[in-house]
């Protein structure tokens, strides 16, 4: 999904230091101590490995998960969240993460990105338990009626969608965070899919939980239109919705407007704040005469990024009035 989202050079928060493991355990063992040692989880690493390689990956994975968000290390307030213990082990196996605990195969992981896939075990562990059953993160998926991959939509078990928070929140955290990290495209492309997922996690987790992660401002400003033509009778009322692509930094005026108003008008500016720029809003067209007019958008806010943005970077909408004939009915 992201394979630069996070790398070594990042700043790690976590320190790992060797363990005496208890007699009953064939395993290297080692302590990570994290964000000043306020934090810490038990590394195991199968005895398979020499003394050496066994230090340097308890290292590199300990090092790797403290360059996550906080939240992923230590949890959301509730029972059975956060990582208590890395189990790294020989073979090729799948990573697999649950009950506070994270199973790493590096032989496996020279397939993937290590860092990516980390994040992606962790919010099992961190977040699974708590958002998944959670009413307002039900809602926002059902309102995004999509999925971020095809991973997140066809693994399910008891009804439920047991990958779509950690996809969802990989995406989430290049999207917010790291969007100089990702493609134009791809940031585009998250914002599009799953954009009340973005708002619920916004809502869900503070600065603090984010650490060292902090929000930067996307750089797709731009609008969605649901429809790209409407087709209406002289004297009747259509509606299309729009809302803005990606979260602004303060409130976003948008002003529909005709270029022909003898065959059709439109209704007035519309505001999206920081709370509800993922929800669509009504816009209003009414036919008044026979003809075609174009609808076109204009921004205003004090975010300079939705700020008067481009006309080229902005849809417009066409309008097509008859005299006569079968209104067209278009649905959000």
């Amino acid at each position: 999904m992201a394979p630069r989202l996070i790398t070594p050079s990042d700043a790690s928060r976590c320190t790992v230091s060797p363990a005496t493991p208890p007699k009953s355990v064939d395993a290297w063992l080692y302590t990570a101590h994290c964000d000043s040692g306020t934090n810490t989880f038990e590394i195991r690493v199968d005895d398979d490995y020499a003394a050496a390689e066994a230090a340097k990956l308890a290292e590199k994975y300990g090092m790797d998960i403290g360059r996550l968000p906080r939240v992923l290390r230590e949890g959301l307030p509730g029972p059975h969240t956060g990582i208590d213990r890395v189990l790294i082990m020989k073979g090729r196996s799948r990573w697999s993460a649950g009950g506070g605990r994270i199973d790493i195969y590096p032989e496996t992981s020279k397939e993937w990105n290590d860092e990516e896939i980390l994040a992606h075990e962790a919010a099992h562990v961190s977040l699974d338990l708590v958002v998944e059953r959670d009413s307002r993160w039900l809602a926002a998926q059902k309102a995004d009626g999509a999925f971020i991959s095809r991973y997140a939509r066809d693994t399910r078990t008891w009804g439920g969608y047991d990958e779509d928070v950690a996809e969802s929140f990989v995406a989430y955290l290049a999207a917010r965070f790291r969007p100089g990290r990702i493609s134009r495209n791809w940031e585009t492309t998250i914002f599009r899919t799953i954009p009340n997922r973005i708002a619920y996690f916004d809502s869900l987790l503070s600065a603090s939980d984010m650490k060292p992660f902090a929000r930067t401002s996307p750089r797709s400003a731009s609008l969605i239109v649901y429809d790209d033509s409407l087709s209406m009778n002289a004297g009747t009322a259509v509606t299309y919705g729009i809302r803005l692509l990606s979260p602004p930094d303060a409130a976003v005026t948008v002003t529909p407007a005709s270029d022909d108003t003898t065959a059709a008008t439109v209704s007035g500016p519309l505001t999206f704040s920081t709370g509800n720029w993922h929800i669509p809003q009504t816009v209003t067209v009414t036919g008044v005469a026979p003809g075609t007019a174009t609808i076109s958008h204009t921004t205003s806010s004090t975010d300079g990024d939705y700020d008067d943005i481009a006309s080229a970077n902005l849809p417009d909408m066409s309008a097509e009035v008859k005299a006569t004939g079968t209104l067209a009915v278009f649905n959000l």
